[in-house]
């Protein structure tokens, strides 16, 4: 039965039926295995240092006490002094595996080494080991590394497997605006807008991804809903007017200005934009 779970991606169930089966045979490596595997998926990384030692003292030459030991000391919170020459070490014992080089990549970039992180993200990827932590310490290598392409494909990639973060998809759309990509950093702000319908930056920078890609209907009809409110605003009311006149309705972006301009005399860029719109 622990076994099918596990073949489930259930880590959580397995691991329970793996504690079970251990209580009636104490000394079984292979349920050991079994339980440290289900206890590495579900997280539970307390747990399964425990249970390394619990497999040393049983096997004393088992190789992968350290193994697993070496692998929960990130996330139990060693250091990057230790956790680093730790990693190492039990990738010279086994070789290529992905659990590893995903853990060592990335204790690289907690360590402000995103070029060696890059490497070893990109091994693990290419060995099969894309879990969701390799997928996201990627795009925080690239980032860190100052490619702008390359960060936008991590992220993508990302979104492509993990659609739900939230926070991932707001950089994936932020990066997309200040790269100009206009008409897709407007898809991804449409996605997170209803989760947030009434942020002020989402809905601006939507409004002006809507300018951008030549959606000037969709742009007049946010940035006339963000003018009114924030009436006082004239980048809201350029930006308004600009949307207006682009979608051919220059008459009525004229009449806007104006307007504001007798109601705020003593602004000279509103002076300004009426030359601009006429």
């Amino acid at each position: 039965m622990a076994e099918c779970f596990a073949a489930l991606h259930e880590p959580g169930k397995a691991a329970n039926h793996y504690r079970r089966a251990l209580e009636l045979e104490k000394d079984s490596l292979e349920l050991c295995y079994g339980l440290a595997g289900a206890l590495w998926e579900s997280g539970r990384h307390s747990e399964l240092s425990t249970l390394a030692s619990r497999i040393e003292r049983l096997h004393p030459d088992d190789p992968y006490a350290d193994y697993y030991r070496a692998l929960c000391l990130p996330p139990l919170g060693e250091g990057f002094e230790q956790t680093i020459p730790a990693l190492q070490e039990q990738l010279r014992r086994h070789g290529p595996d992905p659990a590893l080089m995903g853990a060592l990549g990335r204790e690289y970039l907690r360590a402000d080494l995103p070029q060696l992180a890059r490497g070893w993200l990109e091994r693990t990827l290419k060995a099969g080991g894309g879990n969701e932590p390799v997928f996201r310490a990627r795009i925080d290598a690239e980032r860190r590394l100052g490619n702008a392409e390359r960060e936008q494909a991590a992220c993508a990639e990302y979104l492509a497997r993990f659609p739900g973060n939230v926070q991932v998809r707001r950089e994936y759309a932020e990066l997309l605006f200040r790269r100009k990509d206009y008409a897709r950093a407007a898809e991804q702000l449409e996605q997170l807008l209803p989760r947030q319908p009434r942020n002020h930056r989402l809905r601006r920078m939507l409004a002006a991804s809507y300018r951008g890609s030549r959606r000037h209907a969709e742009a007049v009809l946010l940035f006339r809903d963000l003018l009114r409110e924030n009436p006082a605003s004239e980048e809201l009311l350029e930006e308004l007017a600009m949307a207006m006149a682009a979608s051919g309705s220059q008459p009525s972006a004229v009449a806007l200005v104006r307007k504001a301009a007798q109601a705020f005399p003593n602004r000279p860029g509103l002076h300004v934009l009426l030359g601009d719109c006429t």
